[in-house]
């Protein structure tokens, strides 16, 4: 906050005609205020829209979010959503690697005016038949795009196979929304055909792909079982018996050590007289003999462990925060990986509709 910011609106999970609003002048710079909150949200992902609604600049510091399950990660929505690995890459709309069938389609390229868009692009279409069909070399595809009450049911094939029938139909919008995703696919190259086939004037659209290359790490799913690796297996237990066999050894040099220190050490006190002592017989003397005899003992000793265990869970509910801090005039994305950054918007629904 400070003298002469500006007022901004806000949305969230694209409510229409719901909007709260935060005004960011003050006299003097206040640091990591708090403008706006919004508790009592349900289980899931939301999306939050800030729009700058009076003339002066705007900042974001930070958001503050009491996740669900321990997490404030989002599992369905945007580039970062955790159901999909970390390896996943992905292909924007305007990647020539996506055929788009005739001039059905149209790219919407307006800046900020649709930044809840990544990289703030999108392909629509109205036209029932328009394709759009993406190849790919991996195990693994997901497909995002924004959903409206406008849009409508697309035929979604892979490798020419029999399609499904997905609807981007959703009220309230929402944008980088995973419509839908295959997985478990075979090692290889694989082509994905999104197809329009509602009537005319309903949307379709596409926002970006994800898919995981064939030399990544395979995702987990319902249909997917935690297994380890044949090498693994194998490795474990070559590794396992020749631990037992160096145990053995071990013992068995030992024992056979200490037995050769104790029969060493042991001397013999029986003296007996040498044989031509023993038949000669003097009259008036003899020759008397001592015997003594040694005993041995040994200790063992024994040693105990005992072993714990700990357990922790935490559960919260979904709450959202959002503060300004330092002067800001401007905004960026920064990879292809990262969350996209909402920086202004200057009418909802996007204006494509």
């Amino acid at each position: 906050m400070g003298p002469e910011y500006g007022s901004v609106q806000i949305n969230i999970d694209g409510q229409r005609d719901i909007y709260g609003t935060a005004n960011a002048s003050s006299s003097s710079m206040k640091y990591q205020q708090l403008l706006w909150s919004k508790t009592q949200l349900g289980p899931g992902d939301h999306q939050i829209v800030i729009t700058r609604t009076a003339p002066g600049p705007i900042s974001l510091d930070h958001f503050k979010i009491t996740p669900l399950n321990n997490t404030i990660i989002p599992s369905s929505s945007g580039t970062g959503a955790s159901i999909i690995p970390s390896e996943a890459l992905v292909v924007d709309n305007t990647s020539n690697r996506i055929k788009y069938s005739g001039n059905q389609w149209t790219s919407v390229l307006t800046g900020n005016a649709n930044v809840g868009f990544f990289n703030n692009s999108l392909q629509t279409t109205t036209s029932p038949g328009a394709a759009a069909v993406f190849e790919f070399d991996g195990t693994a595809i997901w497909y995002y795009s924004d959903v409206d009450f406008t849009h409508g049911f697309v035929n979604i094939s892979v490798d020419g196979g029999l399609p499904e029938r997905v609807s981007g139909y959703h009220d309230p919008v929402a944008s980088q929304y995973l419509i839908w995703s295959r997985t478990n696919l075979p090692t290889g190259t694989h082509s994905v055909t999104i197809t329009h086939s509602d009537v005319a004037g309903q949307f379709a659209t596409l926002d970006f792909f994800r898919y995981l290359p064939s030399n990544a790490t395979q995702p987990r799913g319902k249909d997917q079982s935690r297994k380890l690796p044949v090498d693994a297996i194998a490795g474990g237990a070559v590794g396992g018996a020749v631990l037992v066999v160096l145990c053995c050894g071990s013992v068995f040099f030992y024992r056979h050590r200490k037995q050769r220190r104790n029969r060493d050490r042991k001397d013999d006190w029986s003296i007996e007289p040498a044989p031509e002592m023993a038949e000669r017989v003097e009259p008036y003397e003899t020759t008397p003999f001592l015997m003594a005899h040694e005993a041995q003992a040994s200790l063992t000793t024994r040693d105990t462990h005992d072993k714990s265990r700990d357990t922790s869970t935490s559960v919260g509910p979904h709450t959202a925060a959002f503060g300004a801090a330092t002067r800001m005039n401007t905004h960026s994305n920064e990879g292809n990986s990262s969350h996209p950054i909402i920086d202004t918007l200057e009418d909802l629904p996007p204006s494509y509709h």
